[in-house]
C-alpha cells in the first residue's frame, strides 16, 4: 500500500505456515518479518498454525512456538485477534509493527468451504488520519468547523494511546522472563532529536540553514532578556526598592 503526502508506505502480508514447517524455514520467515518491520509500517496476517501458544500469558509449550514468541518480541509486533480461530484454537493471526495502525478486529462467519472462522479488521489510522486530513481542508476552506476537526484529532490521539497501551502493559507483564524486548523498546523512547527543525523568520520566510537558524535563535533569546519591564515586573522592582529602604 502506497502512503500519500507524508504518509509513508504500509507492507501488507499474508503467510501461511504449515504445522510441520522446519525451523530453518521459520528463521528465513522471521529475518524477512526483521526487515520489514523495521523500515515500514507493517501489517502481517495468516495461518501460523501455533495452537499450543497460550496469548493470554505469552507463554507456549512447543520450542518453535515459544521462537515465534521471541521473534514477536525482538520486532516489537503486536497480535490483535483474541479469539479462537479454528475448532476453539487461535490460529490465525493479525499482527502489526505500528501503534495504532490497525482496530476493528472481529472474528466470524466462514468463507467457503474453510473450517477456520473469518477474520476481518481495518486499517484504522491511516483511515483516521485521512479523515483529520480531510476535515482540516474543509475548515481551512470553511467548510467545516473547529470543533469538527478538533474531534478528528482527538479520535485519533485516543485510538493511538489504547494500543500503545496495550503495548506497554504486555512488555512490563513479560518483562521477567523477556528483558531484551523491553529494554530495546525503552532505548527507542530514549532516543532524543538533536536537529532543530526548520524555523519562520520575523517575515514569514521558511529557514532551513543551521547558521541561519542559530542567529534567529540568538535573536529570539537576546530579545527576551532586552525587552522592556511590564507592569508586572515595575510593581515588583518597585516593591523590592521599598524593602529594602527600611
Amino acid at each position: 500500500m502506497k502512503g500519500q503526502a507524508n504518509m509513508g508506505d504500509t507492507v501488507v502480508g499474508v503467510y501461511y505456515r504449515p504445522p510441520d514447517q522446519e525451523e530453518e524455514v521459520d528463521e528465513a520467515f522471521y529475518r524477512q518479518v526483521e526487515v520489514a518491520s523495521q523500515s515500514q509500517a507493517l501489517v502481517l496476517m495468516g495461518d501460523l498454525n501455533h495452537p499450543d501458544i497460550c496469548w493470554k500469558g505469552n507463554t507456549a509449550r512447543h520450542a518453535q512456538s515459544r521462537r515465534f514468541l521471541q521473534s514477536i518480541d525482538d520486532n516489537f509486533l503486536i497480535q490483535l485477534v483474541e479469539e479462537p480461530t479454528r475448532r476453539g484454537v487461535l490460529l490465525d493471526l493479525v499482527l502489526t509493527n505500528k501503534e495504532g495502525l490497525v482496530g476493528d478486529v472481529k472474528v466470524g462467519g466462514s468463507l467457503g468451504c474453510s473450517d477456520h472462522e473469518m477474520v476481518e479488521f481495518r486499517i484504522l489510522l491511516l483511515e483516521k488520519l485521512k479523515g483529520k486530513k480531510e476535515v482540516y481542508r474543509m475548515w481551512k476552506k470553511g467548510l467545516a468547523t473547529w470543533e469538527e476537526y478538533r474531534n478528528a484529532v482527538s479520535v485519533c490521539s485516543d485510538e493511538t494511546r489504547k494500543v500503545k497501551a496495550h503495548l506497554e502493559l504486555n512488555l512490563a507483564r513479560d518483562v521477567k522472563d523477556k528483558k531484551e524486548g523491553f529494554f530495546k523498546y525503552i532505548s527507542r523512547k530514549r532516543t532524543t532529536r538533536e536537529n532543530v527543525g526548520p524555523l519562520l523568520n520575523e517575515v514569514g520566510a521558511l529557514v532551513t540553514e543551521d547558521t541561519e537558524k542559530e542567529k534567529l535563535l540568538n535573536a529570539a533569546f537576546a530579545s527576551v532578556f532586552t525587552a522592556k519591564a511590564g507592569p508586572q515586573e515595575s510593581q515588583a522592582l518597585e516593591v523590592g526598592e521599598k524593602v529594602l529602604r527600611k
